[in-house]
């Protein structure tokens, strides 16, 4: 825990400075009121920070060294500005010091969570040796060949990795999805906190619910706590895509945005949104709809201006360049399993390999059985389905409070009025419906899921905070009262805390990860040799095709097809192609 607790406190630091010159790049940190601006900073630095890590391993691995050396520029380059200086002094200020211990204590019991054993079967499946990949090696000519879900791209995975150096064992795969965690309650204590002093946005009530309703979930829920503790980037993208709404509709509310000061054109505001979009798609490809709604809020904000469209698009270009790149390097296809763009080199996955990759997770027929002939496949599908999991009748209630509630308030409002804020809303339509057809599984779409039934009850409180204004005032009033006790409240949860954690100290399993988490399971593995590559595959059934931390190149099984190394004398950095 000591480790996880030591990283995020730098990461708080490090995203924090870069967001923040980046705001300031585009002349917009003055816009925004103090809490949204810290929350968007973090954000941006944390997604920026992915994303060069990220492009880096398209040089050079991301060892000790080259991960020390990328947080030391893109730091420096921060700090250079004085007024990124200055910022970080008053956020530091404006922070009691009763709030500073109970947010350590807060960060310690997060890592309580975010420091259990891994069981995920993905992060044992792909994740870990992607990762390693990127640590020992960067980026691989053909490392797909010895494992498809190797040629997965994912700038989290880069991200990940900056932390994870061989000496840690890949103990501490769980850093960032932890600290998505801690932005979250960050955020969520942020919104209420605008609640209690100012008159309440949308946007806040917006964020308080969403961000309420996923940390219920990942302190609760089993699924969602794995996720959790492993190296998914699912959860980024289901943050990723709250935080999206969020922030339109903060850019939706005129009063919401403080009056331009400074020289910043109509493009630089609604560019975030873009760049959250992009980033979501580096991170994982179930970030489709997030894209396209995101580019089409950017292209209809700045009414399709000419100079504005076309940062835009140099953006995402740029963005997605590492990605495309990346893919192309390692499966031949730019942005696999996706045969779009595929070209054809020594190392390109053959047509049924991509159909192979593709079916666990495209495809409503692939998550299912064969049927009879005479049963109607989608009346069995869905009662299939919803039998698997409470998870998925969860999934399901979700997506029809969605569609009623887009029908009510097209019924309600008229198409004319709902088309005036219908970005969010329609935000959530879109992501469901693509999650339900191509991959029905609620770790996937849960963002998108939350968005509609989140977005309307929060609008329900909005219209009664404004129609009955005593009402909010006396629920306000409480919340100040509390607020003005926040100094002995503060003492007293960390009391309660230490309490709680000096108990816990007895159980054998918290006082074995004080330091560190424990170590990855470990799989049984046979050393086979093909041509001139070395790899080995988990040897016994109980392993499944779980490689977890088993030396490199580790496959799923016996590999089917005739490979050999690119460069002998390079070796396993030189890639892999197809054998004559």
């Amino acid at each position: 825990m000591a480790y996880f607790v030591a990283v995020w406190i730098l990461m708080l630091l490090a995203c924090f400075c870069v967001g923040t010159a980046i705001l300031q790049a585009l002349h917009i940190h003055k816009r925004f009121c103090e809490g949204d601006r810290f929350i968007l900073a973090e954000w941006i630095g944390l997604l920026a920070l992915a994303i060069s890590s990220f492009s880096v391993t398209l040089f050079v691995p991301l060892s000790l060294p080259v991960s020390l050396g990328l947080g030391t520029v893109l730091l420096s380059l921060a700090l250079s500005s004085s007024d990124v200086r200055l910022a970080l002094k008053q956020t530091w200020k404006v922070c009691p010091t009763g709030v500073k211990l109970s947010g350590f204590l807060g960060l310690c019991a997060i890592a309580l969570y975010a420091t259990r054993s891994v069981t995920w079967i993905d992060t044992g499946l792909y994740h870990v040796s992607t990762i390693k990949w990127l640590v020992q090696y960067g980026t691989v000519p053909g490392v797909a060949l010895i494992h498809d879900r190797l040629g997965f791209a994912s700038s989290w995975f880069s991200l990940i990795a900056l932390f994870n150096p061989a000496l840690t064992g890949m103990r501490a795969i769980a850093i960032p999805n932890g600290f998505v965690a801690i932005l979250s309650v960050l955020h969520l204590l942020i919104g209420i906190r605008t609640i209690c002093r100012f008159s309440p946005r949308l946007a806040d009530w917006f964020i308080v619910i969403a961000n309420s309703l996923l940390i219920f979930l990942l302190l609760g829920s089993t699924l969602f706590t794995e996720l959790l503790a492993s190296a998914s980037p699912d959860i980024p993208i289901i943050f990723l895509t709250i935080l999206t709404a969020w922030f339109i509709l903060v850019i939706q509310d005129p009063q919401t945005i403080q009056p331009d000061k400074t020289n910043a054109t109509p493009w630089a505001i609604a560019i975030l949104p873009l760049f959250f979009g992009i980033n979501g798609f580096a991170i994982k490809l179930t970030a489709i709809p997030l894209l396209v709604m995101t580019l089409l809020f950017y292209s209809l904000h700045v009414r399709f201006h000419f100079k504005a469209l076309l940062k835009g698009a140099v953006l995402t270009v740029l963005l997605l360049l590492p990605i495309a790149i990346s893919g192309q390097i390692t499966s031949g296809c730019p942005f696999y399993p996706s045969t779009l763009l595929c070209t054809d080199v020594p190392w390109s996955l053959a047509t049924q390999l991509q159909g192979y990759a593709l079916a666990p997770t495209v495809g409503i027929r692939n998550w299912f059985p064969e049927v009879l002939p005479d049963t109607r496949l989608l009346p069995w599908a869905i009662s299939f389905w919803l039998g698997i999991e409470v998870m998925n009748q969860v999934m399901a209630a979700l997506l029809l409070v969605s569609l009623a509630l887009m029908g009510y308030m097209v019924w309600r409002w008229g198409i004319v009025r709902f088309s005036s804020m219908a970005f969010v809303p329609l935000l959530g339509l879109l992501g469901s419906l693509f999650i339900a057809v191509l991959s029905p599984g609620i770790r996937f779409g849960l963002g998108y899921l939350a968005i509609i039934p989140v977005w309307g009850l929060a609008k329900l409180l909005f219209s009664v905070t404004q129609s009955r204004p005593n009402a909010m005032r006396r629920f306000t009033h409480l919340l100040t009262l509390l607020q003005r006790q926040s100094k002995w409240i503060s003492w007293a949860l960390m009391v309660i805390y230490a309490f709680g954690f000096a108990m816990s100290l007895g159980h054998s399993g918290v006082r074995a990860r004080l330091a560190f988490p424990p170590a990855l399971p470990t799989a049984e593995v046979t050393a086979v040799q093909l041509n001139d590559v070395h790899y080995v595959y988990p040897a016994t059934p109980e392993a499944s095709v779980l490689c977890w931390g088993a030396e490199l190149p580790c496959s799923t099984g016996s590999i089917q097809v005739n490979i050999r190394l690119r460069q002998s004398d390079a070796g396993l950095s030189g890639g892999f192609e197809y054998a004559p």
